[in-house]
């Protein structure tokens, strides 16, 4: 029987940053790199965007996975 070819789905990595600096910089940008190259889009956001302002999250993260499954 022949096998469906896989498809990727788009990956969306949505980060919310607070007030408190991370501990770790160097360690987060390897990370968001990792992310990167292995094809994920990743949005960072505020936390006030998220509470304040859901729209400026919402927007852009549908506008990425439109992008993304072109």
């Amino acid at each position: 029987m022949p096998r469906a070819p896989l498809q990727r789905l788009p990956r969306l990595v949505a980060e919310v940053d607070g007030r408190i600096a991370h501990a770790d910089f160097e360690a987060e940008r390897e990370r968001l790199n990792a992310l990167t190259l292995a094809g994920d889009t990743v949005l960072r956001f505020t936390w006030r965007q998220l509470v304040d302002r859901p729209w400026d999250v919402r927007d852009p993260s549908e506008a990425a996975l439109r992008l993304a499954s072109r």
